[in-house]
This record gives structure tokens, sequence and C-alpha cells, in this order.
């Protein structure tokens, strides 16, 4: 092949003249890849953003709104009542082996959750709802004292007003209203609401009192109520006494003199055998 000679001088300055006349030489960038990547920075940083905007706005809708409570409470039993003060105000006697818990949000909105026994003298504010919720039902307060009792063994809450009224109900029935001296009954597994007056169970809040009026009550039946309140252990050693009728009212005694009055209203004998009280005789 010929040798071919490179006029190198005359190159540069066909490059030059084209220069001059305007000619732009296209050059290939070399920083493309340095570019791309503060796009990607830059897109990264605004989805960074995006994101913290979002959990703001949950925070603030959540955690400051509606659902954020406010104040908190709770309290459980065992083998005693307890009386306390709720944050609101309100006064609770939880009775034995109870448990509730208080909660209240930022609009003002009052929320029990209560399982077994409680007595509420609510401190009441029409635009604070308070509401105890046991079991599957729901008790509104409209006035300020009633008791509320969960008993898992027959499936009822059963719902005794001493003081104003109250709206009784579930998420699915609209219920009833209780005003004093008035007892309301749900069964959960009829799905139905009865009312009565307290006068047919006037020991429903014995447990708060103390005070007990047995009127040709049966002798079983007066001592689960007692059992109940006292915690004690009294049984009968003959099943015939469980039928006899006892007509008598307690206010506030202690164990020892209920268990005197019985044993000679009725003509029977009692015997301590550690912490169990048994009741013996003839029967009725």
């Amino acid at each position: 092949m010929p040798f071919v000679e490179v006029d190198t001088n005359a190159a540069w300055a066909k490059l030059k003249q084209r220069m001059d006349e305007g000619e732009e030489a296209q050059v290939v960038p070399m920083m493309t890849p340095v570019k791309n990547k503060n796009r990607l920075l830059f897109a990264s940083a605004a989805a960074a953003s995006v994101a913290i905007l979002i959990g703001l706005f949950v925070f603030f809708k959540y955690y400051t709104g509606t659902n954020m409570p406010v104040n908190e409470f709770a309290v459980a039993t065992q083998n005693t009542t307890a009386t306390d003060t709720l944050p609101d105000g309100s006064v609770i006697l939880l009775n034995k082996k109870s448990d509730l818990k208080y909660a209240e949000n930022s609009k003002g909105e009052r929320t029990v959750k209560l399982k077994g026994e409680a007595f509420f003298e609510v401190k009441h504010d029409e635009k604070k709802p308070f509401v105890v919720q046991v079991s599957n039902a729901f008790v509104k307060d409209i006035g300020t004292g009633f008791n509320v009792k969960e008993d898992i063994a027959t499936n009822t809450v059963t719902v005794v007003v001493e003081t104003g009224v109250v709206d009784f109900y579930t998420a699915d029935n609209k219920g009833i209203t209780l005003k004093a001296g008035e007892t309301g009954i749900y069964n959960g597994n009829t799905k139905a609401f009865a009312k009565q007056e307290n006068e047919s169970n006037p020991n429903a809040l014995s447990y708060k009192t103390k005070l007990f009026n047995f009127n040709r009550t049966t002798l079983g039946v007066a001592i689960a109520q007692l059992n109940n309140v006292y915690g004690s252990n009294i049984v009968l050693d003959n099943e015939n006494l469980k039928n006899c009728l006892i007509t008598v009212d307690f206010n506030n005694e202690n164990l020892d003199t209920i268990i005197d009055v019985i044993t000679a209203t009725l003509n029977i004998n009692s015997r301590k055998e550690g912490e169990k009280i048994i009741l013996y005789g003839n029967g009725c």
C-alpha cells in the first residue's frame, strides 16, 4: 500500500474555518451518567418528602383527632370490691372479679369497657357522651347512677338504674330506655331486651349497699347472694334446707350476725370447718 502523507496543518485550518462560519462541533457529553444520578437523587428526595407528608397527615388525623385517647384508666379486682374515680370525675364501684377500662378522646367522648359488674355515679355532661360497653351491649348515660352486670353463664347483661335515665342497646337493636327504679335485661342468646321494676330483684345492689331484703326467699337463693357479696363459703349439709323460706332484712351486718339470725329463724345449726360455714338441721 502506498504511503499517504497527511497534512495536519491543513486539517486544523479546515476545522477552524468551519467553526468561524458558525457550525458547532458535535461533542458527546461525558457527564451524562452524573446528570442521571442527580435526577435519581432528586426523585428519591421528592418521594421521601411525600412519604413524610403522608405520615404527618396520618399522625394528625389519628393521633390528634377523635381516635386519640387523651385520658386512659384501668382497674381490676379479684377477691374484693374497689371504689375509684375516673379521669372525668365519675365514681365507680367495681365488684369482685371484674375489670374496667376507661378512655376519653380529644372530642371528650367517654367510653368504658367492662367485664363483670360495676356501679357508676356518672359526672353527666350532654356534650361528652358516657357509654359503657359490656359483652355486645351498650349503656349510654342520660342520668347519673346505674349498675351494669355481665353474667357469662347465662349470656345476659343486666342494668339497674338507681337515679336518672340510661339507654340500653346493641349495635343491631335500638334497645330500651330505663329510668330510676327500673331494671333492663339483655339476653345474648335471643337478642331480646326485657324491662322490670327493681322491686322484683331487691338485692341487685347488695354488693354496693350491704342491704338485703329477703321476703319469703328460699334459703338456697339467700345463701348464694350472701356468698357473692361477702365472698364467703356457706354450704348446706342437708339439701332439704335449700327450699326453706326466710323473711328478714339485713343492713350492713357482719356475716356472723347474719348466720346467727338465719339459724335462729329456721331453728337450725351452724359450724365452721376452716373457711367453710356449714348449716345443718332437719329442715323446715
